[in-house]
């Protein structure tokens, strides 16, 4: 038999769980429709999209944000926030990234 507290943090297990799905796919959604303005050349729009991704720690924006600087695409040209960017992205786990520095 379960106890109500086993019962409870089980369901607020659950609950937590499917509010990461959630956020996890409306997360995806962003940075594809990231993709698509950058591939389109609508950096305006990839920036809306993937810098708050790249803020909270998304090693894919992260990366891209990075190109977006490396490149002077929507930002301006600017290698020390690009390398900042790859960084951060490495260091979160994107294989890309690494070795894209200078120093």
């Amino acid at each position: 038999m379960f106890k109500p507290t086993t019962i409870r943090g089980a369901l607020a297990t659950l609950i937590q769980t499917l509010f990461m799905s959630a956020s996890q796919a409306a997360s995806t959604s962003d940075f594809e429709q990231g993709l698509e303005a950058y591939i389109a050349s609508d950096y305006e729009t990839a920036i809306a999209k993937w810098r708050p991704l790249a803020e909270q720690g998304d090693a894919y924006a992260q990366h891209n944000f990075g190109g977006l600087y490396e490149k002077g695409l929507g930002v301006p040209q600017d290698t020390v926030l690009a390398d900042m960017w790859y960084n951060l992205a490495a260091a979160h786990g994107e294989a890309l990234s690494s070795g894209f520095t200078d120093g």
